[in-house]
């Protein structure tokens, strides 16, 4: 493969050779015994490195292909918005990591307070459709202080939400 690296690489010298040398060969009786001989191998790795060149070229392009569409696929699929059962899951473990130890322990009723983001996030995430399978969101009380506000809600987890 390093040889085929090499002859890609050196391509347009390649060809510049080969231009040089079928001129050359036009002179052929003129010339010395031992620039004929280095002209006729010249021409005879020319022959042999120009499909090596194509073969070289169809390889490189098979493997760009397979390159992007392996990218394409990915980002496709990162384009793609992950299930609302797995947004959630993550949303409520970025909230609190033991809510779902404690719902496969069988608790369904949770209360917390968090700072709006967090709490927007979470309603955002109950209102969706096909959100009522898994959570029921009910708004709190909101503290506002100078440093931040603090908002409130209780939320009901279905058991569902633990099975794939």
């Amino acid at each position: 493969m390093n040889v085929l690296l090499w002859i890609a690489s050196q391509a347009l010298w390649i060809s510049l050779i080969g231009a040089i040398c079928s001129v050359f060969i036009r002179f052929e009786k003129s010339l010395p015994k031992r620039l004929h001989k280095v002209l006729l191998a010249a021409s005879i790795f020319i022959t042999l490195a120009t499909p090596l060149l194509g073969l070289l070229k169809k390889s490189l392009d098979d493997q760009w292909k397979i390159e992007m569409q392996t990218r394409i696929d990915a980002a496709v699929k990162a384009s793609q918005p992950k299930p609302l059962r797995e947004r959630l899951i993550d949303q409520l473990n970025f909230m609190d990591k033991t809510v779902l130890k404690k719902l496969a322990a069988g608790q369904t009723n949770f209360s917390g307070v968090w700072g709006p983001a967090a709490y927007s996030d979470l309603e955002r995430l109950a209102s969706e459709t096909g959100a009522n399978k898994y959570i029921s969101f009910h708004p709190g009380p909101t503290m506002v202080s100078s440093a931040a506000a603090i908002m409130g809600a209780s939320y009901e987890l279905s058991p569902s939400l633990l099975k794939p």
